[in-house]
C-alpha cells in the first residue's frame, strides 16, 4: 500500500526519527559516562568533577577513546579501560594534582604505553573536533 504525504508530514516524520536517535545516543553515553566514573572513582578515590562540568561533550570523547583501547589493547580490565580514558582526557584537557596521582598510577601499574596510546587518540580527536 503507497501512502502519499505532503511535504511538512515528511518533515515530521524526519525530525521525530533524528529525535529518536539523538536521544538514543545520549542515553548511550550517559550510561558510559556513569560506569566510567564510577569505576575510575571506586579505583583510584578521585574526584571526576571535570565530567559533570562538561557531561556529554565528555561523553562523547570517552566513547571514541574507550572503544580505540579496546581494539588496540585487549588485554585490559574494564576499570583499567576507564582509568585511562579519564586519565588521557585529563591529561589532554585539564591540569591538578588528582590527575598527576592518576597518571602515577597507571604508570605503577605498567600501562604507561597504554596511557600514551590513549593520550594521543585523545589529541587527535580534540583537533578534530576543533577543526569542525
Amino acid at each position: 500500500m503507497k501512502v502519499l504525504v505532503t511535504e511538512e508530514q515528511y518533515q515530521v516524520l524526519l525530525n521525530e526519527r533524528i529525535g529518536e536517535q539523538v536521544t538514543s545516543t545520549l542515553k548511550r553515553l550517559d550510561k558510559l559516562l556513569k560506569k566510567i566514573i564510577t569505576d575510575v572513582k571506586q579505583q583510584f578515590g578521585i574526584s571526576t568533577k571535570f565530567a559533570l562540568t562538561y557531561g556529554a561533550g565528555i561523553g562523547a570523547l570517552m566513547e571514541p577513546v574507550e572503544k580505540y583501547l579496546n581494539g588496540q589493547f585487549t588485554g585490559l580490565e574494564s576499570w583499567q579501560v576507564s582509568s585511562l580514558v579519564i586519565a588521557a582526557i585529563s591529561i589532554v584537557y585539564f591540569e591538578g594534582k588528582e590527575y598527576d596521582k592518576l597518571r602515577k598510577d597507571i604508570e605503577q601499574q605498567g600501562l604507561d604505553d597504554e596511557l600514551k596510546s590513549a593520550v594521543s587518540k585523545t589529541q587527535h580527536l580534540k583537533i578534530n573536533l576543533v577543526q569542525c
